[in-house]
């Protein structure tokens, strides 16, 4: 009796368990399609520019984050960034960088000023252990100028017509 009493104990626990997981792995799906629908699934159409991008993420939620946002006034925000760890913890911080970058966006488009205010709001609801690289760029499709600010990121390269490739931009801290 004891023994059955034993397996029959042993069962329930390990059948909640189960439904436990089952229940945080839904909830992680759910999570993973929240935080696709923040991506761009294409870019926009800009006469004379191809762009392209793609993303895997280490666990089911990641920290990267990347966007092409058209400007009212024709220029492009092009955004590629990659908050600090994985998992949950860094799909947050990437979705709230992206909500306060698209804030600032409605401010001032500006590199530096898309950057701090990025950087705000990444202090004001994070801990000490969040933090984000970034690369922001503001490009003029007519001229081509590209007015860029990398914050902890790596240097993009740019690509010549000639073929040479070349680290643009100046480094400096994460957000």
């Amino acid at each position: 009796l004891l023994l059955a009493l034993s397996v029959a104990g042993l069962v329930l626990v390990l059948g909640l368990e189960l439904a436990d997981r089952v229940l945080v792995r839904d909830e992680l799906e759910v999570a993973r399609a929240l935080q696709r629908a923040l991506l761009p699934e294409a870019p926009p159409p800009v006469p004379g520019w191809d762009f392209a991008f793609s993303s895997r993420t280490a666990n089911t939620i990641g920290g990267d984050f990347y966007d092409l946002i058209p400007l009212p006034d024709g220029r492009l925000a092009l955004v590629v960034g990659d908050a600090s760890g994985h998992g949950i913890a860094a799909g947050l911080v990437m979705a709230i960088a992206g909500s306060a970058l698209k804030l600032a966006l409605d401010l001032d488009p500006s590199p530096r000023s898309v950057l701090a205010v990025v950087n705000r709001a990444l202090l004001r609801t994070g801990d000490r252990h969040a933090f984000m690289t970034l690369c922001y760029g503001l490009l003029d499709p007519g001229t081509g100028d590209l007015d860029l600010a990398l914050a902890g990121h790596p240097f993009p390269l740019l690509r010549r017509r000639s073929g040479e490739v070349v680290e643009i931009g100046r480094g400096s801290l994460p957000l």
